[in-house]
């Protein structure tokens, strides 16, 4: 079981899945520009007897609810909130996943070992074609195959812009 931090504001978010170590300290860069920060933050972690905690730091406070806390035990469906002291705010959500590859799945990537698995020859590499394309139109993009009189050759276009 791992446990994976997902960290929101307006502009941004970031999801981090904790590492499989014991007893360390450990940080998490969020970075001012992505998430439209007056400065860098670094959220300060340590992992005692294989329980992750969170703790607060000169530059943010920490609140589970309207509570306020120096330190926080995480636990997976856990809701917290950064505040900065320049009072910008960010939240966290804390999950535990059986899977720690499962981000993989949103992007799809666990396709790349069907098309591996096809070990197909090139210019012949139907099932992979097949495989791309169909996801493609299944995230909403047009598709066109048959290009530059080659059968596996494909485009995938989205919007108009």
């Amino acid at each position: 079981m791992s446990l994976i931090i997902s960290i929101y504001s307006p502009y941004a978010f970031k999801e981090v899945i904790l590492p499989s170590v014991n007893n360390a300290d450990y940080q998490i860069a969020v970075n001012r520009d992505q998430f439209h920060l007056k400065s860098d933050l670094r959220l300060s972690l340590e992992i005692i007897d294989g329980s992750w905690r969170l703790r607060s730091d000169p530059s943010y406070q920490l609140y589970l609810g309207e509570q306020r806390y120096d330190t926080v035990e995480l636990a997976g469906n856990m809701f917290l909130r950064i505040e900065t002291m320049e009072r910008e705010k960010l939240s966290l959500l804390v999950s535990n996943v059986n899977d720690p590859f499962h981000a993989l799945d949103k992007f799809r990537i666990r396709a790349n070992d069907r098309i591996h698995d096809f070990a197909e020859l090139s210019y012949q590499e139907t099932q992979s074609m097949g495989v791309l394309t169909g996801i493609l139109r299944e995230e909403g993009f047009a598709v066109e195959t048959g290009l530059a009189d080659m059968p596996t050759c494909f485009t995938g276009t989205f919007g108009s812009g």
